[in-house]
């Protein structure tokens, strides 16, 4: 999975996708002047998956996840504080909620339902990410679609 942000990213954004990438052990790439076809080639000899995130006032606000090069969903949001995240953390991760959004993620991931060190839990106006149950990124949710059942 790689992880990257649209053109001219703020300060805030490189870093909220920098400890994404930490947190879900995916790569993190720069964008630059790069196309997006050229990371969409990165995501497909990687596994497939891209996530980019997008900014909103310079804020990180939006997430789009791309599967084999179609946009599956998106999910707009607010965070208050930027995570403090720095090292990569690999291994399995559950996605608890019972909405369609928990489904998506969950799919999306390859997660697991057992508990696991790293946890999402999905509600109808928050995502927690959580490491040895603290949370580390908390998106405040503000929308959602699944592209894939229009």
């Amino acid at each position: 999975m790689i992880i990257t942000t649209s053109r001219k990213p703020s300060r805030r954004t490189r870093s909220f996708s920098k400890a994404l990438s930490a947190y879900l052990g995916a790569k993190y790439i720069t964008r630059g002047k790069r196309s997006f076809h050229s990371i969409l080639q990165d995501a497909l000899m990687d596994d497939g998956h891209l996530i980019v995130v997008s900014e909103r006032h310079a804020n990180p606000s939006k997430l789009t996840f791309f599967r084999e090069e179609e946009e599956i969903f998106w999910i707009s949001f607010t965070t208050s504080n930027p995570p403090k995240l720095y090292e990569a953390h690999y291994g399995e991760i559950a996605v608890h909620g019972s909405n369609e959004l928990a489904r998506d993620l969950s799919l999306f991931l390859h997660a697991t339902p057992e508990r696991t060190r790293k946890t999402i839990e999905v509600g109808q106006d928050t995502i927690k990410m959580r490491l040895d149950d603290e949370p580390v990124i908390v998106l405040y949710l503000r929308g959602y679609k699944n592209v894939e059942r229009e």
